[in-house]
């Protein structure tokens, strides 16, 4: 597992947020898991203009022997 940390844009409210996803798992896969985490913690619909999501990093979970 990895936490991606993205950048999110909603018009002129931007923040980070944390994702786990898989270490397998495509730039788009992890922008979708993002907007389903903010709409999700949000409890609304994102709207569909001036919406952008930058992944910043991919941090691998450091595993104990």
């Amino acid at each position: 597992m990895q936490t991606a940390i993205v950048k999110y844009q909603i018009g002129s409210y931007s923040g980070k947020m944390n994702v786990l996803v898989n270490e397998n798992d495509p730039n788009d896969v992890v922008i979708g898991k993002a907007k389903a985490q903010l709409f999700k913690e949000a409890g609304t619909t994102l709207p569909m203009e001036n919406v952008s999501f930058t992944i910043l990093d991919r941090i691998n979970e450091v595993r104990d022997s």
